[in-house]
């Protein structure tokens, strides 16, 4: 493992993959990081890196006006809508997604898990993947951060493209290419084809067709029958 920081704030990247050489999983892991505030320790407690695993996780990260002080899930997105911001990390497999929050200026929405406070700082443990916005926080300037958290798996089906004029958060296993207000899916699959689009459209344009959403949690889903 290594961190790049800039003394403050930054990532711990973690690797436990060889190519053709399988690795053992790598118990009891815990990092300290030592910055000019500070001894900075987490996870909370030591967790197991699983084999064939790598990630990154940040520390003392900005999220508008609110500081995440560790997180034990990878960054991989962020959307702001006027005074909504979206954040969207992959869990770790095998791995409990942890978020602290330092709680200074910070005011809890809503939350998939309970908060714990301790310290000066706000503890969501064990968050579970989906769609939705699993931790919903407001800073001191009114500013909304939605915390998303995808599995590892659908986080690699994650996209940020600009649709009808603006950038947007999409979740397709489909290929998917925007081209001004349309959008195009190329599905292998013989059954229904969907993409889950944030913020969402009162009508999409869909390879050709017009289609209504559902939700599907802060997202809305726009499925397709394939064509034979």
């Amino acid at each position: 493992w290594c961190v790049r920081s800039d003394e403050h704030s930054g990532y711990v990247f973690v690797n436990n993959y060889h190519r053709l050489k399988p690795l053992a999983p790598k118990e009891g892991v815990q990092f300290d990081i030592d910055l000019p505030g500070g001894r900075l320790t987490f996870p909370s407690v030591p967790v197991t890196v699983p084999s064939d695993c790598s990630f990154f996780w940040p520390f003392n990260m900005k999220l508008n006006g609110v500081s995440l002080v560790y997180a034990t899930a990878q960054p991989i997105a962020k959307l702001t809508d006027g005074k909504e911001l979206t954040v969207v990390f992959a869990k770790s497999e095998g791995i409990p997604a942890e978020f602290v929050f330092a709680e200074k200026g910070v005011k809890i929405l809503s939350s998939s898990v309970k908060a714990k406070k301790a310290g000066g700082r706000i503890c969501f443990a064990d968050v579970k993947p989906g769609n939705g916005a699993a931790i919903r926080l407001r800073d001191a300037s009114g500013t909304m951060i939605n915390v998303v958290v995808l599995s590892d798996t659908a986080s690699l089906t994650c996209w940020k493209a600009e649709l009808a004029g603006r950038d947007r958060l999409f979740i397709s296993g489909a290929g998917l290419t925007c081209d001004g207000n349309r959008l195009q899916l190329d599905s292998r699959t013989t059954d229904k084809a969907y993409v889950d689009v944030y913020p969402s459209l009162k009508k999409l344009s869909l390879n050709g067709a017009q289609l209504n959403g559902t939700p599907d949690g802060l997202f809305t889903r726009y499925e397709i029958k394939q064509q034979d």
